[in-house]
């Protein structure tokens, strides 16, 4: 009755120190995903991001979106229209330029403060009989949802 408590043998201890470091090693492995995850997420709305997620948005149904009374200020009055067509492969683009017959559309990288987003974009246009004027404009993104959203766009 009075015995006093056995201790544990060697190998028992080694057994539960085993586990110890294998439960310790598993947090680690988690704290280090979380902290990965982290910066993923922080590193997702850069620069970078925002110039893809906006290279996205000139799709032919967004221009659609744009072509408000504020959108069909774009280049020159009508731009929003003739980017529309451009898009469906109807025209390269509209007066004031009916002679162009391609159109490149260069992104430079994006102002972003906080969850707005600025994006000059150089459009040059070229004909059969020679040059374009070239164009350009300014796009405004706001985060929204996850995403970017244009909220205005016009001549720089």
């Amino acid at each position: 009755m009075g015995q006093p408590p056995q201790r544990a043998s060697i190998v028992t201890r080694g057994r539960r120190w085993r586990r110890g470091v294998r439960i310790s090693g598993l947090l680690v492995a988690v704290v280090a995903l979380a902290a990965l995850a982290l910066w993923w997420m922080a590193r997702a709305s850069g620069p970078a991001e925002v110039s893809r997620e906006f290279m996205e948005t000139t799709s032919a149904a967004t221009l659609y979106e744009l072509a408000s009374d504020e959108g069909d200020e774009l280049l020159d009055g009508g731009g929003a229209r003739a980017m529309i067509d451009a898009a469906e492969g109807e025209r390269t683009y509209a007066d004031p330029s009916p002679r162009a017959v391609t159109r490149t559309m260069v992104f430079a990288e994006p102002d972003v403060e906080g969850e707005t987003a600025r994006v000059t974009v150089a459009v040059s246009y070229a004909a059969e009989d020679g040059p374009v004027a070239d164009e350009s404009m300014i796009v405004v993104l706001v985060r929204e949802g996850g995403g970017w959203r244009v909220e205005s766009w016009g001549t720089a």
